[in-house]
C-alpha cells in the first residue's frame, strides 16, 4: 500500500477494492451483479488471462450491499480523504434511489446465471436484508429521517439476531450498525430489543462452545462449504455480545474460535496460509498455484471441513461415516474445503483486528477475591489446552500434571506469581504424553486442588 500519504495503509488497501466497486455502478444507480467469464479461469496468473469477461445484470441485492458499503466508507474515510468520502456517499445515495425506484427484487426472482455461464451464481431471491443494511448505514452516515423510518418499518421482518450472517443474509450487519448508532434520534427501545436478541443467540453459541472438545461453535451437520467462515462470523457476534455486556464468557468463547482456526482443531493445522509452524500449503487459489513461488500467498483463510463432500477429491477420500470435522484436505483440487474467498477472509480480519487492538480493554482485571483453578479448555484436547487460575494475593505457585497412577509427568509452574488472573498453555507434545486421563494440581501455601483432563491424540 501507499505510505506517507496521511491515509492509514489499511484504508489504502480498502480503497483499491472500493474503486473497483464504484466502476460496477450504472448511471441509474443500480449495480451489476458480477463480472466474470462464462467458465472458471485456468490456474494462470491474471495478467496471462486474455479470456472474454462479461458484465451481468443489474441486481437489487448487489445494489443494497453496495449502498451499505459505500455509506460506511463515507463515514470512515471522511477524516482522511473528504473528497473520496463524498464520492462514496453520492454513490450510496444514487444506489438508494435505484432501490426505491425498484421496490421489488431486481431481476425478478433474483439473479440466475444465463445459459452457458457456470461461475458462482450466489442465488438470493430475497433482497430485504440488503435493503435494510443499506438504510441502516445511510441513516448512521447522514442522520436523515427517511432512512431511519425505512429501518424502523422493516427491521423485524424476519426476526432480530437469530442466525449467523453470511453472503446470503446480511441482516445482522444492519442490526449491529443500529445497535451501535451514535445518532441522537436512534431508538433506545429498539436498541434494547436488538441487544437482547444478540445476547440470547450468543448464549446458545456459548453452550455449544462448552460442550465441544475443541470449543468450536458449530455442530455436526454444520460443517458445510466454508465452515471456517461460519465459525468466524459467529465469533464476530460473540465479540459484539462481549462489548455490550463486558461478560468475559463471550470474550473467551470468541477467542476459542480463533484458536480453532489457527490450529486447535482436529487437523492440528492453521487454516490461514503463512501463519503458524504448520499451515495450509496448497489452497485452491489461482495466484498461489501459478505465481512460481512455492509458498502460497500468506494470510488467506481456507474454507475448512465440508462434511457434504462437495468436490470429487473429498468424495474419493471420505464418506458419510467420516467425522464431519475431518472432511478436509490441503490440496489445490479440493475447492469445497480448501478454496479461498474474500468474504471468508472478512470475518478473519475483524476477529484478528479486534484481539490485536483495543477491543480487549473491557476485560475485568480486578484482583480476584478467592483462589480458583478453572477447568482446562478445550477438554478433551489435542495437543494444546489452556489452564486458568486466580490468585487473591501474591503466592508461590506450583502446578503439576499427574497420570492416573499418581506419577508426576509435567511441572508447569514453580514460581512466585502476582495476585490476579493467570493462564498456562499446556502442550502435551512437549512432554511426550500418550492419550489418556490426566490430573492437574495447583498448590500454594494456603490452597490446593486438582482437576481432571483428557488428552486425545
Amino acid at each position: 500500500p501507499e505510505s506517507g500519504n496521511n491515509i492509514p495503509d489499511l484504508l489504502d488497501e480498502v480503497k483499491y477494492e472500493l474503486d473497483w466497486l464504484l466502476k460496477m455502478q450504472n448511471l441509474n444507480g443500480g449495480v451489476y451483479f458480477k463480472l466474470t467469464k462464462q467458465q472458471f479461469e485456468s490456474f494462470i496468473m491474471p495478467n496471462n488471462d486474455s479470456g472474454l469477461r462479461y458484465i451481468y445484470q443489474l441486481s437489487s441485492t448487489a445494489t443494497g450491499d453496495f449502498v451499505a458499503v459505500m455509506a460506511k466508507a463515507a463515514r470512515i474515510f471522511q477524516p482522511f480523504d473528504s473528497v473520496f468520502a463524498n464520492q462514496c456517499l453520492n454513490a450510496a445515495v444514487l444506489g438508494w434511489t435505484f432501490l426505491t425506484t425498484n421496490p421489488t427484487i431486481v431481476p425478478p426472482g433474483g439473479f440466475v446465471n444465463p445459459a452457458g455461464t457456470v461461475t458462482g451464481q450466489y442465488g438470493d431471491n430475497n433482497d430485504s436484508d440488503e435493503r435494510l443494511w443499506a438504510a441502516a448505514e445511510l441513516f448512521e452516515t447522514t442522520g436523515e429521517v427517511g432512512y431511519h423510518n425505512y429501518f424502523i418499518s422493516n427491521y423485524n421482518q424476519s426476526g432480530l439476531i437469530n442466525s449467523t450472517q453470511y453472503w446470503g443474509n446480511v441482516k445482522n450487519f444492519a442490526l449491529l450498525t443500529y445497535l451501535n448508532s451514535q445518532k441522537s434520534t436512534s431508538s433506545e427501545t429498539l436498541k434494547n430489543s436488538i441487544r437482547n436478541s444478540l445476547i440470547n443467540y450468543c448464549n446458545t453459541l456459548r453452550s455449544r462452545v462448552t460442550a465441544n472438545g475443541f470449543g468450536v461453535v458449530i455442530n455436526p451437520g454444520e460443517y458445510s462449504w466454508g465452515s471456517n467462515s461460519d465459525i468466524l462470523n459467529k465469533a464476530l457476534l460473540l465479540i459484539n455480545a462481549f462489548e455490550e455486556t463486558s461478560n468475559n464468557n463471550y470474550y473467551e468463547a470468541a477467542i476459542f474460535q480463533l484458536n480453532y482456526i489457527l490450529g486447535c482443531n482436529a487437523h492440528n493445522l492453521s487454516f490461514v496460509t503463512g501463519i503458524g509452524t504448520k499451515s495450509v500449503r496448497n489452497p485452491h487459489h489461482r495466484p498461489s498455484a501459478s505465481d512460481g513461488i512455492t509458498d502460497p500467498v500468506p494470510g488467506l483463510l481456507a474454507g475448512g471441513p465440508d462434511q457434504y463432500l462437495d468436490d470429487p477429491l473429498l468424495q474419493s477420500l471420505f464418506n458419510s461415516s467420516t467425522p464431519p470435522a475431518l472432511c478436509y484436505v490441503d490440496n489445490v483440487n479440493s475447492y469445497a474445503s480448501n478454496e479461498i474467498a474474500i468474504n471468508w477472509n472478512a470475518p478473519l480480519v475483524f476477529v484478528l483486528g479486534y484481539f490485536n487492538g483495543e477491543g480487549i480493554s473491557g476485560i475485568d482485571n480486578n484482583t480476584p477475591k478467592d483462589f480458583l483453578l478453572e477447568q482446562n479448555f478445550p477438554n478433551p484436547f489435542n495437543p494444546v489446552t489452556i489452564i486458568r487460575y486466580n490468585l487473591p494475593n501474591e503466592a508461590i505457585v506450583k502446578i503439576k500434571v499427574y497420570d492416573t497412577l499418581g506419577s508426576e509427568v509435567a511441572l508447569l509452574v514453580n514460581e512466585k506469581k502476582d495476585a490476579g488472573q493467570h493462564e498456562i498453555i499446556f502442550n502435551a507434545n512437549a512432554f511426550n504424553l500418550s492419550s489418556g486421563v490426566y490430573f492437574y494440581k495447583i498448590e500454594t501455601a494456603n490452597y490446593s486442588t486438582s482437576k481432571k483432563m483428557i488428552y486425545l491424540r
